[in-house]
């Protein structure tokens, strides 16, 4: 009797497994499992939701929402008198002329920061200043075309200042004067600051005028940008004032961006708006 015989006789255990192996096997070659995806270190844990089987679980992530354009804000009574420069962004911004004070600040995701300024006299608004910048570092890219700021279909003056040789798509300049009905903006502004500004400004009973006009100031480089904008009283020969003292505030808003304006650059002539 051979070997294999004398085992089948004398071990049960070996026949129990021997016949155990032949009947796994043969359901395993009739029945082959479904083996489970695998995904290396770098790739997304999602990448194959997309291509999932009819016997396959497929993850359709909810996105998150979309961040505020403001992110966080704070208002606040009006403080201390500010003039000449402030600090926004890591730069030195130039006031119009005056005495200003701070009603409301804003860092929103990417390190944009926005500050809202207002000079009152007497109990009667003369300026609203708006900036809006991010850091050299700050992640927020500038715009590729034309921003609105430079383009508005309503604006009654404006400058583009001409691309030079060479210059970066991401590059732009320019000013440019609209006209606001401040009753609407109040009553249904889409700007997170202007419209929070506003209803503190008539809860400490400042009086401002029905009509205004807004003069903004953009500078992009490759890596940031900052928006300036002021709102002065409408009184019907400002249009005509603000043209002219435009381009002499964006010169020296044009080296304040860059790092290099000084105390003796804040002449009269560049911060003497005609409010």
């Amino acid at each position: 009797m051979s070997v294999i015989g004398r085992l089948w006789r004398r071990a049960p255990a070996w026949r129990v497994s021997l016949v155990s192996a032949i009947a796994l096997t043969g359901l395993a070659a009739m029945f082959p499992p479904s083996l489970p995806a695998l995904h290396w270190p770098w790739s997304s844990p999602w990448g194959s939701a997309s291509r999932a089987g009819p016997d396959q679980a497929s993850f359709h992530p909810v996105p998150d929402p979309a961040p505020s354009d403001l992110g966080e804000s704070h208002f606040m009574p009006p403080g201390i008198a500010r003039t000449g420069f402030i600090a926004e962004a890591g730069r030195k911004v130039p006031l119009p002329d005056g005495s200003w004070q701070e009603l409301g600040v804003a860092v929103a995701p990417g390190a944009l920061q926005r500050a809202i300024f207002t000079r009152v006299v007497g109990n009667h608004l003369t300026g609203l200043f708006q900036v809006a910048a991010t850091g050299a570092l700050g992640g927020v890219a500038s715009p590729v075309g034309v921003p609105p700021e430079c383009s508005d279909p309503s604006r009654l003056a404006g400058a583009i200042i001409p691309a030079q040789p060479g210059q970066s798509p991401l590059a732009h300049e320019c000013w440019q004067v609209v006209p606001l009905d401040m009753h609407a903006l109040a009553a249904g502004s889409t700007d997170a600051m202007l419209s929070p500004a506003l209803s503190l400004l008539g809860k400490l009973n400042v009086a401002v005028p029905a009509k205004m006009l807004a003069v903004s100031f953009f500078r992009s480089t490759d890596s940031a940008w900052q928006a300036t904008t002021l709102l002065v009283p409408d009184s019907g020969n400002t249009i005509t004032a603000l043209r002219d003292w435009a381009g002499r505030y964006l010169a020296l808003l044009h080296k304040s961006f860059d790092g290099t304006a000084t105390q003796a650059d804040l002449t009269r002539s560049a911060t003497h708006d005609p409010s």
